[in-house]
């Protein structure tokens, strides 16, 4: 994508992905204090999109690039179990439905 070589927009990411970071750990604290479990598709969203922002900033904060911040989460993102489970699952039934197979 030729916008992700624009300094401003790398600049607007990484503010919009660093300020974020405080207030999305601690939503995700209080979701899995609460019993919280990614098991749907919402969920499972909500949790990736903590998951990587939580990453991109252990990134930033070891001195990686914006860029490379960016591949670290979601390359952890991608790696993690839960959401690894998912997308192989969501995967499977998608091809499944398409080639007309009922569960």
């Amino acid at each position: 994508m030729s916008a992700l070589l624009d300094d401003q927009v790398i600049g607007h990411i990484d503010d919009a992905l660093s300020s974020s970071c405080e207030p999305i750990d601690s939503l995700m604290r209080r979701l899995f204090d609460l019993g919280f479990r990614p098991i749907d598709e919402a969920g499972t969203l909500l949790f990736a999109i903590g998951l990587y922002v939580v990453n991109y900033n252990e990134a930033r904060s070891l001195g990686f690039t914006v860029d490379e911040s960016m591949g670290y989460a979601k390359m952890k993102v991608l790696n993690n179990p839960v959401v690894s489970s998912f997308l192989a699952t969501a995967g499977y039934l998608t091809i499944n439905r398409a080639a007309g197979v009922n569960e």
